[in-house]
């Protein structure tokens, strides 16, 4: 009896807390939340937060140019992205992103080939920085002498042509061609390859190829390494429908009614 007076006198307390002086409650909670919106406006105060995958650039590659230097490492050695915290208004805060950051690596001050490790730069349009937040903090970047080498051409074919097609030898429009970059890379190069895949093909073509640049070991070399664009090459290729026909081999033979008579053919 007396934990059933107890549940009941418990009940009717949680009931008067929410019948009771209700429309007292519902004006102090509204009151509450436009003060608190009050504070959050007027004060706005300040919030961090973690932006991840701000792109960086790389100033200075002019400069290298100029310099006949050249970046010795490609796109995907490089460091591409950092993360950054930063420290905004609160109004601010959603719509913050990587798009108010600017990351920058300097090498306008480089004069020479070598590794150099260099500060990554980070300003905000939209809040302050925290300078101790970047990572990296510093890239290591390694350049080279720009070089120039001529490097001779092969046609390297590829693939089946469809059942009955007869395809000719490739025709080059030149035997070698001119390539730049980095001095460790390109003094590497002793081919350009012209990759020519016949798979599908049923008719005679003249088309450029890009070439692949293929180093002394057998590796490749990445198009990101090169100064200026891609080299290419023109090539043709005669490609005609096979056709089978009929050899007469006896209709063939002339003279074989006017042979001696002590003569004949064996077959």
């Amino acid at each position: 009896m007396k934990n059933n007076k107890k549940g009941l006198k418990l009940r009717q307390h949680i009931k008067n807390f929410f019948t009771k002086n209700l429309l007292i409650k519902i004006v102090s909670f509204v009151f509450a939340m436009l003060l608190w919106g009050y504070v959050l406006t007027a004060q706005n105060p300040a919030r961090t937060k973690t932006l991840n995958d701000v792109t960086i650039i790389y100033e200075g590659q002019t400069d290298l140019l100029a310099r006949n230097l050249v970046i010795a490492e490609g796109d995907d050695e490089l460091q591409k992205t950092i993360s950054v915290q930063v420290d905004t208004e609160l109004t601010k805060y959603s719509d913050l992103s990587s798009a108010n950051i600017t990351a920058t690596v300097n090498m306008k001050g480089i004069t020479e080939a070598g590794t150099y490790e260099l500060p990554v730069t980070v300003v905000s349009s939209a809040g302050t920085v925290r300078r101790t937040s970047i990572t990296p903090s510093t890239v290591s970047i390694k350049v080279d002498d720009l070089i120039t080498k001529s490097v001779p051409i092969a046609a390297q074919i590829s693939g089946e042509l469809p059942s009955g097609y007869w395809n000719g030898e490739p025709v080059l429009s030149k035997e070698d061609v001119s390539i730049s970059g980095p001095a460790e890379h390109i003094n590497a190069v002793t081919t350009a390859v012209c990759d020519i895949d016949l798979s599908g093909r049923t008719e005679s073509f003249e088309e450029a190829k890009e070439l692949v640049l293929i180093k002394s070991d057998g590796s490749v070399v990445s198009k990101s390494l090169l100064s200026g664009k891609v080299p290419t090459v023109g090539v043709s290729l005669e490609i005609l429908k096979k056709a089978t026909l009929p050899v007469d081999t006896h209709g063939a033979i002339i003279g074989a009614d006017q042979l001696p008579s002590n003569y004949e053919m064996s077959s």
